[in-house]
């Protein structure tokens, strides 16, 4: 239980984000990269599924403050020992990390934020294990920097990515909950 948070974080801490993030598909025992992952609104509920059994999450963020923000919940949330927090500064990214593969690879209302989309998904294939999944959440609700999906997909096309599935969630966005469609692409298995 998440007591030192607000009841509408605690809802989706415990209950709403977990069903949702268990509806794209994450389980236990699975090692995910939260990249960009702010505060930790997808974080926290995703640690609460996937850790144990050896299961992990990498929460990487370019904020110092959205990173302190971030353990805090974790502490409150008991979570605190299931996620690996990672401050990449002065213009660092995915490219930059030395990580060890992981299932999935969570890229939610970031795209936008990223220049070199190609060198960001050959990042993401680098750290994700054979037929792994690249999460995105393009936030097509009114959002500055509006992600134009097609050129996403054939940017992902371009390394060896292919669309899997798409899911109409709900989920925080701003300061509101929002109906939007959250990607899946897999990474081609090696031959």
């Amino acid at each position: 239980m998440c007591p030192d948070v607000d009841d509408k974080q605690r809802e989706w801490f415990e209950g709403e984000g977990v069903a949702s993030l268990e509806k794209l598909g994450f389980a236990p025992g699975q090692r995910v990269l939260d990249f960009g992952c702010g505060p930790g609104r997808f974080t926290v509920p995703l640690s609460r599924i996937v850790c144990g059994h050896g299961g992990r999450v990498i929460a990487i963020d370019r904020s110092r403050d959205g990173l302190t923000q971030l353990q805090q919940k974790l502490h409150a949330c008991g979570q605190a020992s299931a996620v690996d927090t990672v401050l990449v500064e002065n213009g660092g990214s995915i490219e930059t990390m030395a990580v060890d593969p992981v299932d999935a690879v969570l890229a939610f209302d970031v795209l936008q934020h990223i220049e070199n989309w190609g060198r960001f998904f050959e990042a993401a294939c680098d750290v994700l294990k054979p037929n792994g999944a690249l999460y995105i959440y393009p936030a097509a609700v009114p959002h500055p920097g509006a992600v134009d999906m097609d050129a996403a997909r054939k940017a992902l096309a371009d390394h060896d990515f292919v669309e899997a599935a798409s899911h109409c969630i709900r989920l925080p966005h701003a300061n509101e909950m929002v109906e939007d469609t959250v990607y899946l692409f897999r990474r081609q298995s090696q031959p």
